[in-house]
């Protein structure tokens, strides 16, 4: 499991979130800041710089529907993963 900001030993130190830190809950968090899981996380950070980000907030506040962005971040990292988890001969 990449290791996330937020992360400290097996605890989620994030303030809205806290809690236990496992492969499933850190799999699904929209919070993740760390090494990119998949393409999910790629899809992610480039949203980020480019500001598509922020424009997507700001129409989460006018229209006060969620966009959907964490189940797709969520869906795409599932698909197309960063993890290796091929057994170690």
């Amino acid at each position: 499991m990449p290791k996330c900001k937020y992360q400290f030993s097996d605890r989620c130190t994030h303030p809205e979130l806290g809690g236990l830190a496992d492969q499933a809950r850190c799999g699904a968090c929209a919070k993740f800041l760390g090494s990119p899981r998949g393409a999910g996380d790629i899809v992610d950070i480039a949203a980020r710089i480019t500001g598509l980000a922020r424009l997507v907030k700001a129409v989460e506040v006018v229209t006060k529907k969620p966009c959907g962005c964490a189940a797709r971040r969520a869906a795409l990292n599932a698909a197309i993963s960063f993890a290796d988890d091929s057994p170690v001969p």
